[in-house]
C-alpha cells in the first residue's frame, strides 16, 4: 500500500497553487530569519570563502539576498516544467531495509521505476577542489546573545585515498569524537565552560579528490577572545606534540561502537547501502575500511593531522 501511494505521488503530483504560495512564503520567512542568525550567517560566509564556483553553477554558494532574489522569480509553471523534464528513475538507486517481501519490491521497481524515465540526459556534476589561504572574518550581530565560530580547510583527498582512514581518526581525536576522546570539546566545554558545543567535522567525496575539514563552536560573545585563543592552542598542541596511544585506542573503540549503533538503525543502514550503490561500491568495503582503522598506528594518525590540517589554509568566521 505504501509503494502504491508512493507511485501515485511521483507520477501524479498535484502542485497545488495554494500550497505553492505557502511554500514560497515559508521559504522567504526562513531566509529573512537567517539574516540575523549567527549560525546561518557564519555558514553562508564560510561557504563563500571555501568555494569559488561561478554564479549559476549547481554548487555555487549563494547568499541569503541572492536566494531571496531567485525565490521571487520562481513561478508554479516553472516547478511543474522542471519536474516534468528532470524527474525520473532511470538513473536512480533504491535501498530497502526491514522485514520485507523482496518479490513485491522487485515488482514495484520494475513496474513503477522501470518505466518512469527523465526526459533530460543525466550527467554527474563533478565537485572541485579550491586552494584557500588563512583568513579570519568577524561579523557583528548586536541583537544576538549567542555567537558562532565556524572554520574550514579544503582537502585534496577522496575516501579512496590511502591516508583517509588516518585523517578520519585524527578528526575524531581533535574534535569529531566523544568528549572522553576528543580534545576541542574537552577544552572549550568540559574544562573551561566557554562553549555550549564545540568540535570538528569532515566531509569528503568518495569519487573525487575534494572535501573539507571543519571546526565549530557555539558560545557567549563575551568569551570570543578567550575561546579563539584556546581553540588555536588545542590545534597547535595536537599538531606539535601529537596524540597519545591511550587517546588513539579509546577513540578507535568509540568509533567502532558508533559504527555498530549506526548499523542497528534501519534509516542509517538504508542510507549506507544507497550511498554504496550510487558509487558502485561493494559492501565488503565497509568492513575493509573498519579493519584499516583498527590497524592504524599512532605515527600514521599524527602524520595525517600534520599533513592535512594545514593552518596556512584555515579560514574562519
Amino acid at each position: 500500500a505504501a509503494l502504491t501511494l508512493l507511485d501515485d505521488m511521483l507520477k501524479n503530483p498535484k502542485f497545488d497553487a495554494a500550497e505553492f504560495d505557502k511554500v514560497i512564503l515559508d521559504t522567504k520567512a526562513d531566509y529573512e530569519a537567517g539574516k540575523s542568525d549567527p549560525q546561518t550567517i557564519a555558514s553562508e560566509k564560510l561557504q563563500k570563502m571555501l568555494s569559488n564556483y561561478p554564479p549559476g553553477h549547481p554548487y555555487y554558494a549563494s547568499s541569503t539576498d541572492e536566494g531571496l532574489e531567485e525565490l521571487a522569480k520562481v513561478k508554479l509553471d516553472d516547478v511543474k516544467k522542471y519536474y516534468k523534464d528532470f524527474y525520473g528513475a532511470n538513473n536512480s538507486v533504491s535501498s530497502f531495509v526491514g522485514e520485507l517481501d523482496k518479490g513485491k519490491i522487485k515488482t514495484f521497481l520494475e513496474n513503477s521505476f522501470g518505466k518512469w524515465n527523465s526526459k533530460e540526459t543525466y550527467k554527474e556534476v563533478e565537485p572541485m577542489y579550491f586552494e584557500t589561504k588563512a583568513k579570519t572574518e568577524t561579523i557583528n550581530t548586536p541583537d544576538k546573545t549567542n555567537a558562532m565560530l565556524l572554520g574550514g580547510i579544503n582537502l585534496n583527498i577522496s575516501r579512496k585515498h590511502p591516508d583517509y582512514p588516518a585523517v578520519i581518526v585524527a578528526n575524531e581525536l581533535l574534535g569529531g569524537g566523544a568528549f572522553l576522546s576528543s580534545r576541542i570539546p574537552q577544552r572549550l566545554r568540559e574544562n573551561e565552560g566557554m562553549s555550549y558545543g564545540a568540535g570538528s567535522f569532515m566531509n569528503v567525496e568518495y569519487k573525487y579528490n575534494t572535501g573539507n575539514w571543519g571546526l565549530y563552536a557555539f558560545f557567549n560573545p563575551i568569551y570570543k577572545g578567550r575561546l579563539d585563543s584556546a581553540l588555536h592552542q588545542e590545534v597547535d598542541k595536537a599538531i606539535k606534540g601529537g596524540f597519545t596511544q591511550d587517546e588513539l585506542s579509546k577513540s578507535i573503540t568509540s568509533w567502532q561502537e558508533q559504527n555498530r549503533t549506526t548499523l542497528g538503525n534501519n534509516d542509517n543502514l538504508a542510507g549506507i547501502i544507497r550511498s554504496f550503490l550510487q558509487n558502485d561500491r561493494d559492501l565488503n568495503q565497509f568492513t575493509e575500511f573498519e579493519n584499516k582503522v583498527k590497524a592504524l598506528t599512532l605515527d600514521a594518525v599524527n602524520a595525517a593531522l600534520r599533513k592535512y590540517f594545514d593552518k596556512s589554509k584555515l579560514v574562519m568566521v
